[in-house]
């Protein structure tokens, strides 16, 4: 009865990963109720760099999931005790440690008794669009010549720190440095535009070379730049801006 039990099981399960590879046509993993791995499709081979032997009887999402996203893995696993199903973006390892974002969606899969019988997992890369994404976000707060925030990023910036110290008036000086090219309108009248764009992308580059990490910078005008500073005294800033 117990292998009789055993074989309907797996030809159970062989079935519902066949529906769900030919109806989806994404990588998806099968995995037992203590998420070890019982069996994946050849998408997710594909997909992971490791073969259905490779991964048989490990830890399903240990074994894809990010060691630092742990939080977020307890979240996963906190909904689906609820609801036994969970959809959203997580971040990936393959096994040749290539980390790309996809879409996982968990579904469990329950016995008549209410009980978990196994997971179905399935996974879509959508590194192609959050790259796109990115790219956007960029055309959107980046200065096209010198890289730099642009105006609209800097106000956002602005707006959010003004907000912190109005909220939270013990909190650190935060300072603004506003500045511009001096004589940047002869030199672009005697040596022309390109040389002007030449001369405003020198002193973007000196810009990011010479403050902190933590600062903002941002081409806000023409030849006009400014610099968020967090958590720095007036002191502190004039030895940044004096380098």
């Amino acid at each position: 009865i117990t292998a009789l039990a055993l074989h309907y099981r797996r030809h159970s399960v062989e079935s519902k990963l066949a529906r769900a590879a030919l109806d989806g046509m994404t990588a998806v993993m099968i995995s037992d109720a203590s998420l070890r791995i019982i069996m994946v499709n050849q998408e997710f081979e594909n997909m992971m760099g490791y073969s259905t032997e490779q991964v048989k009887g490990s830890n399903a999402h240990s074994l894809i999931l990010l060691p630092e996203d742990l939080e977020e893995t307890l979240n996963i696993w906190n909904k689906l005790g609820r609801e036994n199903v969970w959809e959203g973006e997580v971040r990936c390892r393959t096994q040749l440690n290539h980390v790309f974002t996809a879409i996982m969606r968990i579904q469990a899969n329950l016995t008549k008794s209410g009980k978990i019988s196994y997971y179905i997992t399935s996974l879509v890369d959508i590194s192609e669009r959050k790259a796109l994404e990115e790219q956007l976000r960029n055309l959107s707060e980046k200065d096209g010549l010198t890289g730099l925030w642009n105006r609209r990023k800097f106000e956002e910036q602005l707006t959010h720190y003004a907000n912190i110290v109005e909220r939270y008036p013990d909190t650190p000086t935060t300072c603004l440095a506003l500045f511009d090219i001096d004589h940047f309108k002869r030199i672009n009248d005697e040596r022309g535009h390109d040389e002007g764009d030449k001369v405003i992308c020198s002193v973007a580059e000196t810009l990011l070379r010479e403050v902190r990490t933590t600062d903002f910078v941002s081409r806000v005008g023409g030849e006009e730049f400014a610099v968020i500073m967090p958590h720095t005294t007036v002191k502190e800033a004039e030895v940044v801006l004096n380098r």
